[in-house]
């Protein structure tokens, strides 16, 4: 009798921890993720990039259009389904992620910072 109590609170306990779970990647998958991307700024100059994230402790990265050395996109499964793309801009230090951007803004943002670190290479 003992053993069938042990193996039914376990299976309780596994169902209990399976809930939870679920639970929290539905809050973290369909409430933090949109959350997340509504406070994320950028702005492109003439001489840099300007990405600002946060909203209680915002954080102002300056990255010179002269110091960029390639920019990637990438849309994994979930960004893919909601037909979103982050784009990542490398420098030789470290990459910079510009997150939830629509497809075609990701691209031609892609294509508007290509141009503008040719005009910033050549000026140098």
């Amino acid at each position: 009798m003992s053993r069938f109590l042990d193996l039914t609170l376990l299976i309780w306990v596994c169902f209990a921890c399976l809930i939870l779970v679920t639970f929290i990647l539905g809050i973290s998958l369909y409430l933090l993720i949109p959350y997340r991307y509504t406070f994320h700024r950028y702005e492109i100059t003439e001489e840099d990039v300007a990405l600002q994230k946060g909203y209680f402790f915002r954080t102002t990265t300056y990255v010179p259009l002269n110091r960029i050395q390639h920019i990637e996109t990438n849309q994994g499964p979930f960004l893919r389904r909601e037909q979103l793309m982050e784009l990542i801009i490398h420098t030789a230090a470290t990459a910079h992620k510009l997150s939830g951007l629509d497809t075609v803004q990701a691209q031609a943002l892609r294509e508007q910072l290509i141009a503008l670190v040719k005009v910033a290479k050549e000026d140098v």
